[in-house]
């Protein structure tokens, strides 16, 4: 519901080519580049990003490191801001 409007706004076409992109990024083969500490987040109940996905995401970068916000689903920053701070 919170991303709902800015769905909206973006239109189908923009949705789809995003959603392209996101499916074709080999996110994996860019991460050892990155030189700064990274906590990959995730939430408990979050159907996009599995648990195994996000923890090969923070062994793949060089200070990577990974939690799971317990009850929390996808957009954590939005549901449980106060969990995602601690």
């Amino acid at each position: 519901p919170i991303a709902f409007p800015d769905y909206l706004r973006a239109g189908p076409v923009r949705i789809w080519e995003t959603a392209r992109e996101i499916v074709n990024d080999q996110v994996l083969s860019k991460l050892p580049r990155v030189r700064c500490p990274v906590l990959v987040v995730r939430g408990e109940r979050d159907p996009i990003a599995p648990h195994d996905w996000t923890t090969r995401l923070a062994e793949a970068l060089p200070d990577g490191r990974h939690a799971t916000v317990t009850g929390a689903a996808h957009i954590v920053n939005y549901s449980h801001p106060d969990d995602l701070a601690n």
